[in-house]
């Protein structure tokens, strides 16, 4: 690194100097030096705000860049000569390569199933996807799908060959890794001396910085845009600080990395002997020196650090990420501690965290103080139901277990955990709105793919770096040293905490930062040794720059697709949302969820999507990027059937340029399929030849074709164009599950698609007994298989299926419903399914729309007898003042808290605002409808009951109060208007109908009075 010489000269005009001698450092090195230390400074200080290097332009620069480093290095050795130097961790770094190859290579039968016996056991059906050709089929503007990509590796012999369920993202993983392998080299080499690690340090500052700066400014002037022009289809920039990162855990991290740094700079970090001289100068008294300089009595240079220290420290709690706050007081201890065993700072230090503490809390205070206070609060708890309200981390951590049982040797494959996960996790009905991208925990996630060999190599690595920390703490007496070495080894602490309860080493910027921290850590334990090392010949050198060079350009087309495929993706995905939003104004719902990806904050947002799309969730995807999670919430489809099919049309080109670029990306298949699919349906539905694909079938399946070609010769006369669009999602379906085996909703499209390749659809039976055997945790596939069932003439099997999905899900209870209304009695629901209260609204709802006097009659019934549960309410108590109601909501006590149906008991503020207006119209359209069919008793039960759940609410009240009108009860008809009056002041129709009832009880006391007299006259 370049060295600027030495100086005393403190303030403004010293660092002014710094700087000259810092260019004139780089000036008078090697041309190929300085182009090593620009391309270092790039990567620690400009690399970060490329999104973190998460988006596909990151691993594209990372890769580049690693090359290029590598290679410009080799040649600065080749024209220089040098030796090679090692750490001693370099076979743990080979070693992981090689299993992470090793999971890309196809292995024979008996050797895959000795790795594991679940890959027979899970994907049995996959063999049938060769059987049959892949059809020429032409859809829109492209319809002929190059699919090279989804067969090169995984073989032709009928079974699985690879341990990777994902072997395509496994390889560019590789890639990634080798890219990591080749920085952590350069720095390795690059790195001789303290004055080299102290650079690596204050780069590091100099980032954590600059993030904190930016992710401040982005926020205030936010217009949901990073950088105010790129628009993420995931997140936006209002929420929270988040700077270039898409995720506030991981920002969070990275300016943790930047914590030791900036403190032991700010307190240690000047040349030897300079903090004393410094001091010394600062004293009070005659004695101490001239005092009229501003620069002897403060040092602009600590002065800026420790505000940027503060500045970074507010920003970590200003992101609200507990994992962060957690990380941040492990770095600041961690570097404390060592700067205390440094004995290089002074009496300052005590001032400075005074400084320091105070700004970070007056930041709190201005900014976001009772939100990070909630947070903290949490947080010091310790109380895992806080910590993971939703339970989302938890029971993901339990299906990775699982899997982990099943795949302990080498996992399942680096990049596969969202396809994996849902087969194993067995209360996934409650997460049905979000996909699990990842596990939320580095170590779980690094379990699941990699296996137990994967951990074990990185515990290794880290226990060795840990162990070889801790000793030169214990041994040395360089303070200098000391004190820089807290600084790196804070960043590692800090991450090895942050890492148990969230996966940021999913972020290349945090890992190239956290080797270049750990690599100065180790150069700091021990001396210097330019000299040190293996020597290579010149030759070597030359050979290994060559191959560097190879490396960067075979790379770049592979690259390059993925660019321009995510590209097209994410427009796609930005579209979709947009489309959502903007017919989610008009009030429509549709059955079909719009994919949300890596989602922003994890399981938190997965949390938040639960509990926003309980009443409508229904299928794929998110998320919870988990998290970073893929998250999925319900679309919404327009009320004109054209208009959805233009957007159809419009998000399908996009879809298939993303395929055309990067056949590779099994999410764009499975995307192709919906959307072909689905607008096949709303054409159908506008054609003159309105079939539906699943009476199609039928067709097909009575017809005895001989052949597929006289199929589809007959299928064309008879759709024409349209049905180009099943034969498309039945061969993207298809390329996905070439991609990887585990993806639940292609199994599904082909159980309405096979017919396609085989007129007598022979494999059917097979092909659901796959998408079961994968998606039995998956309600959303539970219905579809059921659906199929049901339209094959199977009710008896449907409703078995069905009832593994019926509690578990609002939408798809609603669709099962909407299916059996029409031939079924509304007993045979309540019989098989015994649904609870709140499930009785959907059950309701349905049947109402048959307006079947009987079916309405039991369900008012049954709805009468689950709502036993809520206490009737007594006149007295309904006609209380409204004042001194507790307000508060119905708690069932016992057994009586959990319904046959799994209800929700309204005992929690979130519940009650979820499901107290739900129950209370339900209540009340059950004796609006009990009125309608003559049943006055469960009519007035129904209100009395509905009013007990809403006791601040005029609306139950005003209802019994007419039914008692009408019954000529007047006076307890004029008690509830009157408390009516109390709750809705100003409302003149209760005044008069108070005075009506009063007018009308005169009357019938006249009446009876007249009567009385008349008789005891005769």
């Amino acid at each position: 690194m370049p060295r600027p010489s030495r100086s005393t000269s403190f303030g403004f005009s010293g660092q002014t100097s710094y700087l000259r001698a810092l260019l004139r450092g780089w000036t008078d090195q090697p041309r190929l030096l300085t182009a090593v230390d620009l391309l270092i400074a790039f990567l620690l200080v400009i690399y970060p705000f490329v999104m973190g290097g998460r988006e596909s332009w990151g691993h594209w620069l990372l890769i580049t860049c690693a090359c290029l480093l590598s290679g410009l290095w080799c040649l600065h050795r080749f024209f220089e000569a040098g030796r090679l130097r090692w750490l001693g961790l370099e076979p743990l770094l080979f070693a992981g390569l090689l299993l992470v190859w090793f999971q890309t290579q196809p292995l024979p039968d008996a050797l895959l199933r000795r790795v594991s016996g679940e890959y027979e056991r899970l994907i049995p059906a996959w063999g049938l996807l060769q059987q049959a050709a892949k059809p020429d089929v032409e859809a829109g503007n492209s319809g002929a799908t190059d699919t090279a990509g989804a067969t090169d590796a995984e073989g032709t012999t009928g079974a699985w060959t690879t341990i990777s369920f994902l072997p395509v993202e496994t390889r560019h993983a590789l890639l990634v890794l080798t890219a990591y392998g080749l920085i952590a080299a350069v720095f390795v080499q690059r790195l001789s001396s303290e004055a080299d690690c102290r650079w690596i340090l204050k780069l590091t500052a100099v980032s954590g910085v600059l993030m904190a700066i930016f992710a401040v400014l982005q926020l205030l002037l936010s217009n949901d845009r990073f950088f105010w022009f790129y628009q993420h289809p995931w997140t936006g920039t209002r929420e929270v600080l988040k700077g270039a990162f898409t995720n506030r855990n991981h920002f969070a991290q990275f300016l943790v990395l930047s914590l030791g740094p900036l403190i032991w700079w700010a307190l240690a970090g000047g040349e030897p002997g300079a903090n004393v001289t410094v001091m010394n100068r600062r004293g009070l008294g005659p004695a101490q020196g001239n005092h009229s300089q501003i620069d002897t009595l403060l040092d602009p240079r600590q002065l800026l650090l420790l505000a940027g220290t503060a500045g970074v420290l507010i920003s970590v709690l200003l992101s609200l990420s507990r994992g962060g706050f957690l990380a941040a007081g492990t770095a600041c201890c961690v570097v404390f501690a060592g700067l205390w065993r440094s004995g290089r700072v002074g009496s300052s230090m005590a001032v400075s965290i005074i400084v320091l503490g105070s700004l970070a809390i007056a930041g709190m205070a201005v900014f976001g103080g009772q939100k990070v206070e909630n947070r903290v609060a949490q947080l010091a708890t310790l109380d895992s139901d806080k910590l993971d309200e939703s339970n989302a981390r938890r029971s993901i951590w339990r299906a990775d277990f699982r899997a982990l049982q099943r795949f302990p040797l080498l996992g399942t494959g680096v990049g596969s955990h969202r396809y994996v996960y849902p087969v194993f996790m067995e209360d996934l009905a409650d997460y049905t709105s979000c996909t699990f991208s990842h596990a939320e925990s580095s170590w779980v996630h690094l379990a699941l793919e990699t296996g137990w060999t994967g951990v074990t190599l990185l515990a290794l690595g880290l226990g060795v770096i840990v162990l070889r920390i801790g000793l030169a703490f214990l041994r040395r007496t360089d303070s200098g040293r000391i004190a820089a070495l807290a600084a790196a080894a804070a960043a590692l602490a800090g991450g090895l905490v942050h890492s148990v309860a969230d996966f940021i080493w999913y972020v290349p910027a945090i890992v190239v930062t956290t080797l270049a921290l750990i690599i100065a850590a180790l150069r700091l334990c021990s001396a210097d040794g330019s000299d040190s090392g293996i020597p290579l010949p010149r030759p070597a050198w030359m050979g290994m720059a060559a191959g560097c060079l190879v490396l960067a350009i075979s790379v770049q087309p592979a690259l390059q697709q993925r660019i321009t495929g995510e590209h097209w993706w994410y427009r796609y995905l930005v579209s979709a949302f947009e489309s959502r939003r903007a017919i989610a104004e008009r009030g429509l719902e549709t059955d079909e969820a719009i994919p949300v990806g890596d989602s922003d904050e994890g399981v938190e947002a997965a949390a938040s999507m639960v509990a926003e799309s309980a009443d409508n969730s229904e299928d794929e995807l998110t998320q919870t990027e988990g998290v970073a999670a893929y998250g999925r919430r319900t679309a919404v489809q327009p009320a004109d059937p054209r208009e959805r099919i233009q957007e159809l049309r419009a998000q399908l080109a996009m879809l298939l340029k993303s395929w055309k670029v990067r056949p590779a990306h099994p999410d764009v298949a499975v995307h192709i399929a919906r959307r072909s699919l689905e607008l096949f349906e709303l054409m159908q539905s506008e054609s003159d030849n309105p079939l539906p694909l699943v009476q199609i079938r039928d067709a097909v399946l009575g017809s005895d074709f001989t052949s597929q070609q006289a199929m589809l010769e007959f299928l064309n006369r008879a759709f024409g164009n349209n049905i180009r669009l099943p034969l498309l999602a039945d061969t993207m379906s298809r390329n996905a599950l070439l991609l990887c085996p585990l993806q639940t909703e292609a199994w599904k499209n082909l159980i309405s698609t096979g017919f396609l390749r085989d007129p007598r659809d022979a494999e059917h039976l097979r092909m659901m007994a796959q998408t079961l055997r994968l998606g039995r945790f998956d309600p959303t596939i539970r219905f579809s298989v059921g659906q199929s069932l049901f339209l094959s003439g199977r009710p008896e099997e449907a409703v078995v299926q069905w009832n593994a999905a019926f509690h578990a899900n609002r939408d798809i209870r609603k669709r099962i419903c909407v299916a059996l209304a029409p031939r079924f009695p509304a007993d045979a629901v309540l019989q098989n399914f015994k649904p609870g209260l709140m499930e009785l609204e959907d059950v309701f709802q349905a049947y109402r729309q048959q307006q079947s006097p009987n079916d309405m009659r039991r369900l008012v019934e049954a709805i009468a007898e689950q709502s036993r549960k809520i206490p009737e309410a007594s006149l007295d108590a309904m006609t209380t003042d409204a004042e001194a109601s507790d307000g508060g909501s119905w708690e069932p006590a016992g057994d009586e808290a959990a319904g046959a149906g799994g209800d929700v008991a309204l005992n929690s503020a979130g519940d009650e605002e979820l499901q107290e207006p739900r129950l209370v119209q339900l209540l009340m359209g059950a004796a609006s409808t009990a009125g309608e069919l003559k049943i006055p008793g469960i009519q007035e039960t129904l209100l009395r009951r509905a009013a007990t759940v809403a006791p601040e609410s005029e609306w139950p009240r005003r209802a019994l109060g007419m039914l008692l009108f009408e019954r000529q009860d007047y006076p307890s008809a004029e008690r509830l208007f009157a408390a009516c009056a109390e709750l809705s002041p100003g409302d003149t129709q209760l005044e008069d109908l108070r005075r009506e009832c009063r007018r009308l009880q005169q009357q019938k006391q006249r009446r009876l009075r007249t009567v009385s007299g008349a008789a005891s006259g005769k």
